[in-house]
C-alpha cells in the first residue's frame, strides 16, 4: 500500500510507501522517515543546504519546498552525517515534517 502527501495548500507533494502514520518518527523534530518516496515536479529540492545548529552539534538539511506557497514540508540530510560519509544531498531518506496532509484526510473531510 502507498499514500500520497500534499502540502498545507494542498498541492500534491509526494508519494511513500506506507501510510503516514506508519512510518517511523525522528526523535528531534517528529520528522517521518520515508526510506522510500517520490517527489512530486511540484516539490523543489534546495541545491544548497541550510545549516542548523544544535545542542549536540550542527546539521545540513536540504528543505524540500512546495512550488505553489514555498512552505517547507520536508528535508534531506549531506551524506558526511550519515554512517557510509560522503558529501552532498543524501537522496535516500526524505523527512517529511509534521503539518502535510495525507490523501486519506482530504478523502474524509470532503465526504462530511
Amino acid at each position: 500500500m502507498h499514500a500520497t502527501l500534499h502540502c498545507q495548500c494542498l498541492q500534491l507533494a509526494c508519494a511513500v510507501t506506507d501510510p503516514l502514520d506508519a512510518l517511523k518518527t525522528r526523535a528531534r523534530d517528529g520528522a517521518h522517515i520515508a526510506v522510500q518516496h517520490h517527489l512530486y515536479p511540484s516539490v523543489k529540492v534546495a541545491e544548497t543546504p541550510l545549516m542548523l545548529r544544535l545542542d549536540d552539534g550542527f546539521e545540513k538539511r536540504y528543505l524540500a519546498t512546495c512550488s505553489r506557497c514555498r512552505a517547507t514540508f520536508g528535508y534531506y540530510l549531506d551524506k558526511e552525517q550519515q554512517p557510509t560519509g560522503g558529501t552532498g544531498r543524501n537522496g535516500e531518506i526524505l523527512y517529511v515534517l509534521p503539518g502535510v496532509v495525507p490523501t486519506e484526510a482530504l478523502s474524509s473531510a470532503a465526504s462530511q
